[in-house]
């Protein structure tokens, strides 16, 4: 019975504070957002925006956030909402190729409505970055 104790002990004192797992969880999913980002920047410069869009949302889906603070992972679905909100918009600007941003910039100067869209849209979504961000702060897990 005590080496049982003894080896539960052991497990728990070379376990990560929970702190520290959370940093490294909130690390491993800014880096699979940042590679599903770089491919959703250049693959609308061979299909339709919101294809590209799609399937970054639906990469966002596939991450897991088990070991992330509650309101690092709210943040975080947040943003991945105001990203899946863009998608219907962007269906309308299916003919347009190139990067992401150079994109948005087309789409911006395409007229004032189309410009008051997009900026709606990109607020949204630099809006939730902020609370990831925000977030990210709280549990020093470095900036982004």
């Amino acid at each position: 019975m005590l080496s049982g104790c003894l080896a539960l002990a052991a497990c728990t004192a070379h376990a990560p504070p929970e702190s520290t797992r959370a940093a490294v969880a909130i690390r491993a999913v800014l880096e699979a957002d940042s590679e599903l980002g770089g491919v959703r920047n250049h693959a609308s410069e061979s299909q339709p925006l919101a294809e590209a869009v799609r399937a970054y949302v639906g990469g966002l889906d596939a991450i897991d956030f088990g070991e992330c603070p509650p309101d690092f992972t709210s943040a975080f679905r947040r943003h991945r909402d105001a990203w899946h909100e863009s998608i219907r918009y962007f269906e309308e600007h299916d003919e347009l190729r190139g990067e992401l941003h150079d994109v948005f910039k087309e789409i911006r100067e395409s007229g004032a409505d189309a410009r008051t869209r997009i900026e709606g849209i990109e607020k949204d979504i630099l809006d939730t970055w902020a609370e990831v961000q925000a977030a990210v702060d709280r549990h020093g897990s470095g900036s982004i």
